[in-house]
């Protein structure tokens, strides 16, 4: 999906946040109408981006890494930032929160490395978002893991994160149909995952509700 569809979406859905993987990173605009550029990562050729709603939020700050590579990556000397987070200041709500853009590693490795590098993108966000702050914190993107979710439930659940799952998938073509995106989220209230009609990428856009 190009970015301009996906505000296209943030627009018509009246979304506050928009959370881009697999993106040219070099295309995207610094602000795209009421949307600002939270942050991008910088390394790496699946680039990643969050964009805010001014009129709601502001950033207080950001931050990105890498993560453990597979064995395709080291023998391509690849190294992609996986992750790139974003404080925000709700001005509605009069609190913090943290949001996530992340991108695991694709089939061509194990679902064993994907829970690692979901779980040192936890870590990651604990450095920056101890868990005793209680602040509202949602983990989005393209987790790579289509099938067979209990494993990468107890991961999360060990860091006292709820996976969600959307019902439908979220990729479906002649090779694989599966729900390969998902949403961790700590400290909220309510999350609902609504699998949008797909568009130019062959993921279907997620919309994602949350209450905190």
């Amino acid at each position: 999906m190009g970015y301009e569809e996906a505000f296209i979406l943030a627009h018509k859905y009246q979304l506050d946040i928009v959370c881009l993987q697999e993106c040219y990173r070099g295309l995207l605009p610094k602000t795209e109408g009421d949307f600002s550029l939270a942050d991008k990562t910088m390394h790496g050729f699946m680039g990643l981006a969050i964009y805010y709603r001014t009129t709601r939020f502001r950033v207080l700050s950001t931050a990105r890494t890498t993560m453990r590579s597979s064995l395709f990556e080291k023998l391509n000397s690849q190294e992609n930032e996986r992750i790139v987070i974003a404080k925000l200041y709700d001005k509605q709500q009069k609190k913090e929160l943290f949001i996530a853009s992340f991108h695991a590693i694709h089939l061509v490795a194990t679902n064993y490395l994907r829970r690692k590098q979901v779980h040192e993108a936890i870590l990651f966000l604990n450095k920056h978002n101890p868990p005793i702050d209680g602040i509202p914190t949602i983990v989005v993107g393209d987790y790579n893991y289509p099938w067979f979710h209990g494993g990468l439930k107890k991961i999360v659940a060990a860091h006292d994160y709820t996976l969600f799952v959307s019902k439908k998938p979220t990729l479906k073509n002649g090779w694989f149909n599966g729900k390969f995106d998902l949403v961790s989220a700590r400290h909220v209230l309510k999350v609902d995952l609504l699998v949008l009609p797909r568009g130019k990428s062959d993921h279907m856009p997620v919309r994602v509700n949350v209450a905190y």
